[in-house]
């Protein structure tokens, strides 16, 4: 007999997270083994969970869904796979939540059979999309998983540059860059000058746009 998805969800809305647990637990082929509203600390609880999948939303205070897919994945390599559950559906998202290795991406206003479909057959070999977000992106099979495009540069952003240009694009000087992420202020000048030079510039209005287009921040108005 095949055993129960284990799943562990990640939604820094709780009424949402906790309909969600719910909704999943109804499904005799899934079993939730944890749920978290994010935050510095959910790493070490889903690898304590140990799921087969997590289910997290794409835009969150303090790490983002792209982030936490980066980190966890340094750390359990392909043990763990990622399903997007978000809001946000434009390309920029979609393309860097695949390029951080989520296997897969689904609107919040897709039917509850269309994410319980994707997080049964999540995998590594191909990225599977709900209904209205494949039709928003074009060129998926194009995506390199890790990279940022910026124009016609490709660079790879380590994990700790991608937290330090979300915490730009919020607003936070170098001095609370450091202190939310225990580092000191010449290891933040360096990945700030690190960042720059990866995506070729020295105007923070660009980064903070860059920041906007790859997810990492609310899109721009």
């Amino acid at each position: 007999m095949r055993q129960p998805t284990r799943v562990f969800i990640v939604d820094d809305h709780v009424i949402l997270c906790q309909g969600l647990v719910a909704l999943l637990e109804s499904y005799p082929d899934i079993q939730v083994v944890g749920h978290a509203a994010g935050g510095w600390g959910v790493e070490e609880e889903i690898l304590r969970a140990a799921p087969d999948v997590v289910v997290t939303d794409m835009v969150m205070p303090q790490i983002s869904g792209a982030d936490l897919i980066a980190r966890l994945r340094e750390r359990a390599g392909d043990r763990i796979r990622f399903v997007i559950l978000s809001m946000y559906t434009s390309p920029e998202y979609v393309h860097r939540a695949v390029k951080m290795g989520a296997c897969g991406y689904v609107s919040k206003d897709a039917p509850a059979a269309e994410l319980v479909d994707i997080i049964l057959h999540a995998t590594y070999t191909r990225p599977r999309f709900s209904r209205a977000v494949a039709e928003s992106v074009d060129s998926l099979e194009d995506l390199q998983i890790g990279f940022v495009r910026s124009g016609e540069n490709s660079c790879r952003l380590s994990p700790r540059e991608i937290e330090v240009l979300r915490l730009i694009a919020e607003g936070c000087r170098n001095k609370e860059i450091a202190d939310r992420l225990c580092i000191s202020l010449k290891t933040v000048e360096a990945h700030k000058t690190s960042l720059m030079r990866k995506l070729g510039t020295r105007n923070y209005s660009v980064l903070i746009r860059h920041a906007a287009s790859l997810g990492l921040a609310p899109p721009l108005s």
